[in-house]
C-alpha cells in the first residue's frame, strides 16, 4: 500500500527502511572525514595504474596487483569504484568514505527490505534492519576503505534476495545467480 506525498506515491512501510539507513549514516557519518590508512595506501593512493589513464587494465588484475603480490582475488567493481571515488573528488578520502556508509545504509535498508518482504511484521523488519546497521562487526568495512569488498559482497547479496522476494521467481532466480 502506499500513501500520496506530493504526488508521488510513497511506500506506507517506507519508515521501516528508511530508519536503518538512516541509522548507518547517522552511526558513520564521522568516518567520512577519515583519512587514507593501512591498504587505502597501496590499494588507492600508490596504485599508478589506477591513477593512471591506463586504469581499464586494473580491472582485469589482481586486486593486490599495486603491492606486487597476487593474491588470486578478482575484484572488478571495487577496483573501478575506487576509480570513480577517486575522479569524483581528485583523490581526497572522503568520497570513498561516503561510498562505503552508503553502501551500509543501503544494505541496512534492504534488510529491513527483506524482512517485510518475508512477511515479518513491521516492527520486527525495522528491528532487523537497525541491527544490522549498528552491528559492530560492520564497522572495520565501513571506516576502512579497503574493506570495501565485504560491504560491496553484502549490498549485491541482499539485494538479489530482496529481488527474487519481490520480483517473479524467474526475475529472482536471474538476480540470485549474478549475485
Amino acid at each position: 500500500m502506499a500513501a500520496a506525498h506530493g504526488g508521488r506515491l510513497v511506500p506506507a512501510q517506507a519508515w521501516v527502511w528508511g530508519i536503518p539507513a538512516l541509522a548507518a549514516v547517522a552511526l558513520y557519518a564521522r568516518t567520512i572525514g577519515y583519512g587514507f590508512v593501512w591498504d587505502d595506501q597501496d590499494l588507492i593512493v600508490h596504485d599508478a595504474v589506477l591513477q593512471s589513464g591506463d586504469w581499464a587494465q586494473r580491472l582485469l588484475q589482481d586486486f593486490w596487483q599495486a603491492t606486487g603480490g597476487g593474491s588470486g582475488m578478482w575484484r572488478p567493481l571495487v577496483t573501478l569504484s575506487f576509480r570513480v571515488d577517486g575522479a569524483l573528488a581528485h583523490g581526497q578520502a572522503w568520497t570513498f568514505h561516503a561510498v562505503n556508509v552508503a553502501a551500509l545504509a543501503a544494505s541496512a535498508a534492504l534488510v529491513a527490505r527483506l524482512a517485510l518482504a518475508r512477511g515479518t511484521p513491521r516492527v520486527l523488519s525495522l528491528g532487523a534492519g537497525f541491527l544490522y546497521a549498528t552491528a559492530p562487526a560492520l564497522s572495520e568495512s565501513t571506516a576502512w576503505i579497503a574493506g570495501r569488498s565485504d560491504a560491496f559482497v553484502a549490498l549485491m547479496t541482499l539485494a538479489a534476495l530482496v529481488l527474487s522476494r519481490t520480483l517473479r521467481p524467474a526475475a529472482g532466480r536471474v538476480a540470485t545467480a549474478i549475485a
